[in-house]
């Protein structure tokens, strides 16, 4: 049995009102009109529905840490990726837009299946991903720029 320096103390009582609007707080208003999406979020979708959806990669580094995104390319045959590339971002870097990402020898093609992970380089021990485009919710795919796109947030 435990002490009493240690036993936790006892749960307070629910008010019924407050468990009334919670229960009704789920339940839809009949005279409600849903808003519509900000028009961001249906440029935005996770998932494409084109499943062979190609495109440029836009990454923008909202936090406070120097990061490395690294991409692991899948190629043609099942189960192999390619050599893999990184890039550095300055804490903030890209900010609202996002920067572009390209390769020495060409232009940066992500698809589905391709693999992303983000690094804090301070130390922090800070990662964001593992991000797998077309079946992970970022990057998001912009139908409208044919584009990639990976926000990493604070």
């Amino acid at each position: 049995m435990p002490s009493p320096a240690t036993a936790l103390p006892p749960t307070p009582p629910v008010s019924p009102v407050a468990t009334a609007s919670a229960d009704t707080a789920s339940e839809p208003k009949p005279d409600s009109t849903p808003t519509p999406p900000k028009l961001e979020e249906e440029l935005l979708s996770s998932i494409p529905l084109d499943a062979k959806a190609s495109g440029r990669l836009r990454v923008s580094n909202r936090s406070e840490h120097p990061v490395r995104v690294a991409l692991l390319s899948k190629r043609q045959a099942k189960e192999s990726y390619g050599k893999p590339a990184h890039w550095d971002f300055a804490p903030g870097e890209g900010g609202g837009k996002g920067l572009m990402l390209s390769l020495p020898e060409g232009k940066l093609q992500v698809k589905r299946g391709d693999i992303l992970v983000v690094f804090a380089q301070d130390g922090s021990r800070h990662y964001w991903g593992p991000y797998v485009a077309g079946e992970t919710a970022s990057p998001a795919w912009n139908r409208k720029a044919g584009e990639w796109q990976l926000i990493l947030q604070p």
